[in-house]
C-alpha cells in the first residue's frame, strides 16, 4: 500500500497575530493516501482567561506513534497537551527562516511517510524455540549437574 500526501503552501504574506508581526506559513494537507491528514502536531496552551478559548502552538511534524497517540482536533483526558491538524499555520520574523523551515517541513514529511511505509513493510521474524529438557527432569531431585552443551547454534528465523 503505498502512502501519499499532498501539502498545498499559502502564498506568503505579512501577517500580524496579536502584538507579532511576521511573515506567515501557512500549508495544509489537501490529500492523504493511506494515512491521516492529521500529520502536524499543535502543544495546547493555557486556556486564555479573558476570551475563555484554548490556543495550540505548532510544536513538530507527527511521528508514527503519534499518529496512533495523539488525538486529532483536540485534547483529551489521555492526551492533554497535544492534539494533531491538518494545517500548519505558523509567523516568522524573518523570510529566511521561514523559507528554511519550509524545507525542513518537507524532509520531515517525507520522514514520515517513509517511517510508516517502513512499518507497512516489516515482518515478524518468528524464532524456532528449543526445549531444554523437560518438567520431570525439573522436578527430579537429582544431585549431579547437567553438563553445559559444547555447541552454541543460534535458532534460525523461520
Amino acid at each position: 500500500m503505498a502512502r501519499t500526501l499532498t501539502l498545498d503552501r499559502a502564498p506568503v504574506e505579512i501577517a500580524t497575530i496579536g502584538t507579532i508581526q511576521g511573515y506567515r506559513l501557512i500549508v495544509e494537507v489537501t490529500e492523504a493516501e493511506s494515512m491521516p491528514k492529521e500529520i502536524f502536531v499543535y502543544r495546547a496552551q493555557m486556556l486564555d482567561p479573558f476570551t475563555r478559548q484554548q490556543k495550540a502552538e505548532f510544536d513538530h511534524v507527527a511521528m508514527p506513534s503519534d499518529i496512533e497517540e495523539v488525538p486529532v482536533y483536540g485534547v483529551t483526558q489521555e492526551s492533554p497537551l497535544l492534539l494533531r491538524l491538518p494545517t500548519l499555520d505558523v509567523l516568522y520574523r524573518d523570510k529566511d527562516e521561514l523559507e528554511q523551515h519550509w524545507q525542513d517541513l518537507q524532509a520531515d514529511v517525507r520522514f514520515l511517510v517513509r517511517q510508516l511505509g517502513l512499518l507497512d513493510d516489516s515482518e515478524l521474524t518468528l524464532v524456532e524455540e528449543e526445549t531444554i529438557g523437560s518438567m520431570e527432569d525439573c522436578q527430579s531431585s537429582s544431585s549431579s549437574e547437567p553438563e553445559p552443551s559444547s555447541s552454541s547454534s543460534e535458532p534460525e528465523p523461520i
